[in-house]
């Protein structure tokens, strides 16, 4: 029986994505063959273990919840989502979208009016402080509604004031009141040339408590979204002038968009791609597949070290093969094979298939381990054996987990799209990120500039200096890490408990 989920959206950033993630998921289940067999003999939808995950269901109304409504049926379903901002406007925007708008409870709702003024103080000290209690009563009420919760699912950016400061103080208040449910943060990273002049600060003292209080991190960049929806664009012209018929297919990026007058817009179709990703990544807890995955898996086995949590993510396919018919059809056609495997190697290590960017490229870095995530009928157990043995030998690998892979195959495809493979990795690389946001901050904190504006809602010098020794010492982490592809000569083992493993510390 699938677990389910509950969704924190916090700020700007983070409703806007879930506005997307919740329009593809209900298109999702919607389609399911479930609901195709209840709609060919009836009016009435299913509700089952896989919309379960996402969604509650509650009586249509009053009346039919004396006259023995039945669970099996959707009545009124509801997001298992909690909207947090401290301003209105987009929160009430997404409200009133006419598919989506009636999936969230009011009650989940926790606004403000003024916003935290792009201030990582006021959003955690502030209003964190204020909103706190309240804020855990909504969780208790989404906790009470799950028969068994997996995860919280927090989706913010690091950029701002409130899903930075408030996103931090709600990890860290669901470390302290839930610690045995894990913490998932899909989070943005700002762009280089980010308009917000104290974005560095909000920056690393969010990354210092994601660093401390999640479980895993799904780091997303803007700039990553961008270039991936400019190489769909530039695909759908090449398709279209050649008179292709992919041309009239839907893209990862615009799948079905029920958002109105935002269709079609630059963030509209970067939101569709984080979207896409999270429901790739939660496809093996909701659908039936031969080698489904856990999400609770993700860290046993894709994280080696407490700290070192932060998990790469790379797509593939962004539009559909050319021989999708083919995989459907024959799974053993050669040409559909070759797209097929084509995909594998995009979504782990091409640089345009990444959702975060790096400055030096993952392949060239030391992996500690990752993980494929497939989804569609027409992958079998040894394409995934095939193509998992070619990433081995064309990777590097941290040498005390050469076979570092973790695998899932899930049965349902995504909606219009034949199958799909998903790369969640732990990559050394990702030292770069961390260490290019250091220098931001450095060459603003070295002047002392706009320190005052965060000392007035209660920050220190201090708090400043011990979130800037806590992201170097990841980096320090991932460094000594690097290039540990073969044993020492003489190694003198010691072992470090971490978890149920144990792995030599060197």
């Amino acid at each position: 029986m699938p677990r389910e989920m509950v969704t924190i959206q916090v700020g700007q950033c983070g409703n806007q994505i879930g506005c997307r993630f919740w329009e593809l998921a209900l298109g999702e289940h919607l389609s399911s063959p479930n609901q195709s067999k209840m709609t060919s003999t009836s009016s009435t939808l299913a509700y089952d273990d896989a919309m379960s995950s996402f969604f509650a269901n509650d009586p249509p109304d009053e009346d039919h919840l004396y006259e023995g409504w039945k669970k099996s049926v959707v009545g009124q379903l509801r997001a298992r989502a909690i909207l947090v901002d401290m301003e209105e406007s987009v929160v009430d925007r997404l409200q009133r979208l006419p598919a989506v708008g009636g999936l969230f409870n009011n009650q989940m709702r926790l606004t403000d009016v003024s916003g935290s003024g792009n201030n990582w103080a006021h959003g955690f000290h502030e209003y964190g402080t204020q909103y706190k209690d309240q804020f855990l009563d909504r969780v208790r009420l989404s906790v009470e509604e799950c028969s068994s919760i997996q995860s919280f699912f927090m989706l913010h950016s690091l950029g701002g004031g409130t899903g930075s400061g408030f996103g931090s103080k709600i990890l860290e208040s669901l470390e302290d009141t839930f610690p045995k449910i894990t913490r998932f943060a899909c989070s943005v990273f700002p762009n280089d040339d980010d308009d917000v002049i104290t974005s560095p600060y909000n920056a690393l003292l969010s990354a210092s408590k994601l660093i401390e209080h999640a479980d895993c991190v799904f780091p997303v960049d803007n700039q990553a979204l961008i270039d991936i929806c400019n190489h769909i664009d530039a695909n759908k012209k090449k398709t279209a002038s050649r008179g292709g018929f992919r041309s009239s297919r839907v893209r990862r990026q615009d799948q079905q968009s029920v958002t109105g007058p935002d269709q079609g817009d630059t963030y509209h179709k970067m939101n569709g791609i984080a979207a896409n990703m999270l429901l790739d990544l939660t496809a093996s807890v909701r659908f039936e597949g031969t080698l489904n995955m856990d999400l609770s898996e993700l860290p046993m086995n894709v994280v080696p070290y407490q700290r070192m949590h932060f998990l790469s993510c790379g797509m593939a396919p962004l539009f559909p093969p050319q021989q999708t018919l083919d995989i459907s059809r024959n799974p053993g056609s050669q040409r559909a094979l070759a797209d097929m495997d084509k995909s594998f190697g995009s979504a782990h290590s091409s640089p345009i298939n990444q959702l975060m960017r790096s400055p030096v490229p993952a392949k060239s870095s030391t992996y500690l381990a990752s993980a494929i995530l497939t989804r569609g009928q027409g992958i079998r157990v040894s394409d995934l054996e095939r193509n998992v043995k070619k990433l081995q030998s064309q990777v590097n690998m941290v040498y005390w987990n050469t076979e570092g892979f973790k695998v899932s195959m899930c049965s349902k495809p995504p909606k219009n799209m034949p199958y799909s493979v998903l790369s969640v990795s732990n990559n050394c690389c990702f030292r770069h990120t961390l260490s290019a946001m250091h220098a931001k901050f450095s060459k603003l904190y070295k002047a002392k500039a706009y320190v005052q504006h965060y000392e007035d809602y209660g920050m220190s010098r201090t708090d400043f200096d011990e979130a800037c020794d806590r992201l170097l010492g990841v980096v320090d982490e991932y460094t000594t890490l690097e290039g540990k592809t073969c044993p020492p000569a003489n190694p003198k083992r010691r072992l470090k408990p971490v978890g149920l493993n144990f792995v030599p510390e060197y």
